[in-house]
């Protein structure tokens, strides 16, 4: 099944990312709210281009019929207002990964849903520090109570698609692209805005 391919054949890319050096900062105990506004600033300069690119293609919204309710930027963009930052004074991520087809977006979607998923243990780790409001962390939140249904709605949208063996290559390889290229994207802003030590 694509869903047991996506999980098993991105594992490495999954694992590597967690390593980058913003999501480390993310879980430490000294993240300051000023770090935490860096980072979503990274995600929304990494996020906003490739979901534009996603809503240009009327064929996603026959593939997946609920595209709308799970876009990012909407999130990212409360985040930063709530922070005190215009999300159109930041420049777009120049490290995306190739969007050119719907199996293209399928894995990158793949790749947002699942972070949503992961992402309550990030919003756990916030809630001990001071600064924390809900406000500001609607992108982590995600679907909040309605995270592990989403989920498994995206899953079955997926396997409904009934692809084929060449289709599922390539979202998978597009996950692969999205995991690698959000890490990359990841740990150059980490070094050029943060000071933070190339890996």
């Amino acid at each position: 099944m694509i869903t047991d391919k996506l999980r098993e054949q991105t594992r490495p890319q999954h694992e590597s990312i967690e390593s980058a050096a913003p999501f480390k900062v993310l879980m430490s105990p000294e993240l300051t709210i000023e770090q935490y506004a860096q980072i979503i600033s990274f995600w929304y300069s990494y996020v906003k281009p490739c979901e534009e690119l996603i809503r240009s293609n009327q064929t996603m919204a026959e593939a997946i019929p609920d595209i709308e309710a799970r876009y990012k930027d909407s999130l990212l963009e409360n985040d930063l207002n709530n922070l005190g930052i215009q999300p159109d004074t930041l420049p777009a991520s120049t490290i995306t990964p190739p969007l050119h087809h719907t199996t293209d977006m399928l894995g990158f979607i793949y790749v947002m849903e699942g972070s949503s998923m992961g992402a309550q243990l990030i919003v756990h780790k916030l809630k001990e520090h001071s600064w924390y409001n809900e406000g500001i962390t609607n992108f982590y939140a995600g679907y909040k109570k309605e995270n592990g249904k989403m989920w498994s709605a995206f899953k079955k949208q997926l396997l409904a698609l009934e692809l084929s063996d060449a289709e599922e290559a390539q979202v998978v390889e597009s996950a692969k692209q999205t995991f690698t290229t959000l890490e990359q994207w990841m740990n150059l802003q980490g070094q050029q805005q943060m000071s933070l030590p190339a890996l």
